[in-house]
Parts: C-alpha cells; structure tokens; sequence
C-alpha cells in the first residue's frame, strides 16, 4: 500500500489520508492527424450520417460562395484525438478571417455576433443557445440553410 503524502488526525478521531499521484509527462494518448483534404472532411460528414446528397449539395455551394473549409485539427484533452465533428467556413484561405458559418452532418448554423440578427428571423432558424441552425436534412431545409449563407456575406 501507497505511503500518504501526508496525514491529518482530525476532531472525534478522524483520520485524513492524502496521496498525490502523477502521470509521467511523457505518457500521452496520440493524435490521430488533421485531415489533410477537404476530401477527407466531407467524407467524414457523410459517415457521421444524415443526408449525403444534402450534405454534398451545400458542401458544393459553400464552395462556389467562394468560402473554404477549414481543416479539422484533433481535439485536445480528449482520449479519442477525433477531428471535431464540424467544419468551419470561412472567406478565402486566411485563417484569421472569420468563420462565417459551421457545417455538420445535420445542420448549417451561425454563432458571429454580427450574423445572427442577419438570420434569426429567416425561414428554418432554429435557435439553439446563442447560435442560429437551419436543418438540411431534405432539399428545401438546404435552400434555407443556403440563403443564410448568402445573407451574411
């Protein structure tokens, strides 16, 4: 048995035990890699489910706004090391650009400050804590998540 780092004998005898125990700093979990293609993130939405047409026809749009998702890095502090389930857009390459909007595999949604009001009164927002998600589940769903888009560029 471990030796306690220190011991309290406390009121109406009662005993404190206290242990520390450390994980060595070199002992990690590795991350799986960011992935690399645009590719690779679609086709990640497409297995996370919903509707792969849906979810191909807003990818398509997104990029002929002239917006470009941004590469998924691995989450920190988790065991797993999985790219968020979501993917940024933004306008152009810079990464310093804001995101304009996020897509999963269900939903197109907006959280800027400055979008927001743009959409929240917008056939199929749905508010959802701060932010403003559309569904795109069927075809008319993505027209709607489709015309946010267009009103917050």
């Amino acid at each position: 048995m471990a030796t306690p780092a220190f011991s309290y004998e406390g009121p109406a005898s009662i005993r404190v035990d206290v242990y520390i125990h450390s994980v060595p700093a070199e002992v990690t979990t590795p991350a799986r890699p960011a992935e690399a293609t645009p590719e690779q993130m679609l086709a990640r939405l497409q297995r996370n489910g919903g509707n792969a047409e849906n979810q191909q026809a807003v990818w398509d749009a997104l990029r002929s706004y002239g917006l470009t998702p941004g590469l998924t890095e691995p989450r920190t502090g988790t065991r797993t090391g999985r790219p968020q389930p979501w993917i940024n857009w933004r306008n152009g390459q810079d990464r310093s650009n804001p995101v304009i909007c996020e897509v999963n595999s269900r939903s197109v949604w907006f959280t800027r400050a400055a979008d927001v009001p743009k959409v929240r009164g917008l056939d199929g927002a749905r508010r959802h804590g701060t932010s403003i998600r559309f569904p795109i589940e069927t075809p008319e769903e993505v027209a709607l998540a489709l015309a946010a888009v267009r009103a917050c560029l």
